[in-house]
């Protein structure tokens, strides 16, 4: 294989979302997560390599390769893969922004026309290895050969499908660059539906386990929020007893104090609002707020004054004797 040496220039824009690339991006993350023992599950002959010694090569539901023996096989009944001699590919590398990765044969193909000896419309090129640099580049190995030689290598298989063709095959049996790939073999979807029923039914569960999850938080959100309401109107129920400073008298004087204090606070109008009360040996003295023009109960005389709140005055009465 000859090497020939790469240009740079500016790259178009390269963000495009495939099917096909999203299936490889799939499988790949799954062959790299899968342990080895699963990688390595579901072996059947997938082609066989045109060689002048053909080749069996077996995969496994998660596209692994690996030759085989051709003994009780049949060949003829397989796709085969032609392997393009070495002598008829060009080598070379392209060295590109680390940006391009996700669209790596655009990329390329915008730079054809710098590195290829042959006019651009009488070839066919792949893409392979690529590997980022220090300097934040991605360097990408590129194979370009002869539409000619590929039409030559077609009409070699004697009429029989063929299923891909590549360049430089490895001892797994798959090819380090591949110029052509018709449709996969039926028997390799089939291989496949399994782990895609595991997956799916994995997805279903997480994704009704989720549903349950958020359902039951948010129940017990409602149930929390419920119950600090409760908490919250038994509360103020009680909040008229905050500001009692009991000072003397006995705990029955106390009581009857209390008491009288529920009975004013019943006659009360709605915009008056105890801040304190408190209990002495000789009086119950009440202060707080109260709406400007409060109309009050007729036993009740309370001294009035101005306060810092916007339409509201501060009020206090006494009410003399011992709390009995």
């Amino acid at each position: 294989m000859r090497s020939i040496e790469v240009l740079n220039r500016p790259l178009p824009w390269l963000e495009r979302f495939t099917f096909d690339a999203a299936i490889d991006w799939i499988i790949a993350g799954l062959r790299a997560a899968a342990p080895s023992w699963l990688r390595r599950y579901g072996w059947r002959p997938c082609y066989v390599v045109a060689e002048a010694e053909p080749v069996l090569v077996e995969r496994s539901w998660l596209g692994e390769t690996r030759k085989a023996s051709l003994a009780g096989a049949a060949p003829e009944a397989l796709p085969c893969a032609i392997c393009i001699p070495s002598s008829d590919v060009f080598l070379t590398t392209v060295n590109l922004p680390i940006e391009a990765r996700p669209a790596l044969r655009e990329a390329v193909r915008h730079r054809l026309q710098d590195v290829s000896p042959i006019p651009l419309a009488e070839i066919e090129f792949a893409v392979g290895e690529s590997g980022p640099t220090r300097e934040g580049r991605l360097i990408a190995e590129v194979a370009i050969v002869r539409k000619q030689t590929i039409a030559e290598a077609m009409s070699s298989s004697a009429g029989r499908p063929v299923f891909m063709i590549g360049g430089g095959l490895n001892d797994d049996g798959g090819f380090r660059f591949l110029f052509d790939e018709t449709e996969s073999p039926k028997s390799d979807w089939r291989a496949f539906a399994p782990i895609l029923a595991v997956l799916t039914g994995a997805v279903a569960f997480l994704t009704g386990l989720d549903i349950y999850v958020d359902r039951k938080l948010y129940a017990f959100s409602a149930y929390e929020t419920q119950l600090l309401d409760v908490l919250k109107a038994e509360r103020e129920k009680f909040s008229i007893l905050d500001g009692l400073t009991p000072d003397a008298g006995s705990r029955e004087n106390v009581l009857v104090a209390v008491l009288e204090l529920g009975r004013i606070a019943a006659l009360l109008p709605e915009s008056v609002w105890i801040e304190e009360a408190r209990i002495t040996s000789t009086a119950l003295e009440v202060s707080g707020f109260a709406r400007r023009a409060t109309q009050w109960p007729a036993e009740l005389d309370p001294a009035i004054a101005d306060s810092d709140r916007p339409e509201t005055d501060r009020y206090s009465f006494r009410l003399d004797g011992s709390p009995q």
